[in-house]
């Protein structure tokens, strides 16, 4: 299984040269338009479990795109030793359109709960592009003035300064942590902040000052720190939801503390935006960076090449068309004529896309792919009412 970077890099280099004339965005569009023909031409065939509910309607998998899906096959009931499953002849079943769906309707059948049909059908491949989610940052508090300014108790009123704006206002509840002298650490309610840097709050004790440490406002519900490993599991909190699912692989990139970075799989999801996976290391808390689903391309390694080529025929109908329309020598060399270059690019254009016709072990002559095969029952009538040539009623 290849991830798109490893199509992008087998794209350039069969572009060679003119591979600088096309942004990424336009090279990853040819990409795309590979995907929709060879889907096309050789779709992904999937194969779904629909479990039974009591009704003969039944909901098609999210993988099924109407338009472009064909059934394959249908086995039911499905039996324990699978090789005694019957399929479904043709005449069994119907995709049926209701108001808001289209469903799999069976014709013979009602499936209860407990028993299982498996639908064999056609797909869109997929080169998917990553969808990096933003790591929520490490949720620090602002950092203190230092001494003698940053924190003074007059009085039993304690002044506090701080590097940053606070974002604390009259009445919220604060805590502040790792001042040099430990007596102004605690938790404490604001009773003034005349300023963006400035904040009071009431504490007895002795007149005295101090600096550093941190001060931050106490949310309820707490936020959570970006990333957190406890015990060698990591808890990762993201800004979007992340998409994942228990047991996806993920890849964690720039978090501010490099330790978390890597590729993982998903130990749970307890939410959309929180997520766990085991990694050795010791405690630490830190934020920021990403995370992304790791998702391959379903084009298999044997069409690796010839979907390359494909990818490689649509770019350069882009450079072409790009070099007609030019009107200066902005995309090659000095002095071109601009016709001829985009003769050229149409001529790699059909030489890529005859490398892809015989990757998929199409002859030249042929122009495309036959169809998908379809499982169809021939012991029907003819339309005209007689009998077929091969199989007449009388071997039916």
């Amino acid at each position: 299984m290849k991830l798109i970077d490893e199509f992008r890099d087998r794209l350039d280099i069969l572009l060679k040269d003119a591979a600088g004339n096309l942004d990424q965005p336009d090279k990853d569009a040819a990409i795309r338009d590979a995907v929709g023909q060879y889907s096309k031409d050789r779709p992904r065939v999937v194969v779904a479990d629909i479990e039974g509910a009591g009704s003969y309607d039944l909901a098609l998998p999210a993988e099924w795109e109407e338009g472009f899906s064909e059934v394959r096959q249908i086995f039911f009931p499905l039996a324990a030793d699978e090789r005694n499953s019957p399929e479904l002849e043709a005449d069994a079943w119907e995709l049926y359109q209701k108001p808001d769906s289209l469903v799999l309707r069976l014709l013979n059948d009602t499936p209860a709960v407990g028993q299982t049909l498996r639908l064999k059908f056609t797909a869109r491949h997929s080169v998917p592009e990553p969808a990096p989610v933003e790591i929520a940052a490490e949720a620090d508090g602002v950092e203190i003035a230092a001494a003698p300014d940053g924190v003074v108790r007059a009085a039993g009123i304690v002044t506090l300064t701080t590097v940053d704006p606070h974002g604390a206002a009259e009445g919220d509840e604060i805590a502040v942590e790792d001042v040099a002298d430990a007596s102004f650490n605690g938790t404490f309610e604001v009773a003034t902040a005349p300023d963006a840097n400035t904040l009071t709050y009431e504490q007895a004790g002795d007149d005295a000052t101090s600096g550093g440490g941190t001060v931050e406002v106490v949310e309820d519900p707490p936020i959570p720190d970006g990333a957190v490993r406890a015990t060698e599991i990591v808890t990762l909190t993201t800004v979007d939801p992340h998409g994942a699912a228990e047991d996806d692989e993920i890849a964690v990139q720039d978090v501010a503390d490099a330790s978390f970075n890597g590729t993982f799989e998903v130990a749970t999801a307890p939410d959309a935006n929180t997520l766990t996976y085991e990694q050795a290391g010791d405690d630490a808390t830190s934020g920021g960076g990403t995370v992304e689903v790791v998702e391959y391309a379903t084009v298999p390694e044997s069409d690796f090449d010839g979907f390359c080529h494909l990818a490689a025929s649509f770019a350069f109908e882009q450079l072409a068309a790009l070099k007609i329309q030019s009107g200066d020598p902005t995309i090659s060399s000095d002095v071109v004529d601009y016709r001829t270059k985009s003769d050229q690019y149409r001529s790699a254009a059909k030489a890529h896309r005859a490398l892809y016709d015989r990757a998929l072990e199409r002859g030249a002559e042929a122009g495309s792919l036959k169809a998908a095969s379809n499982v169809r029952d021939l012991n029907v009538d003819l339309s005209t009412g007689g009998d077929r040539l091969t199989h007449p009623r009388s071997t039916q």
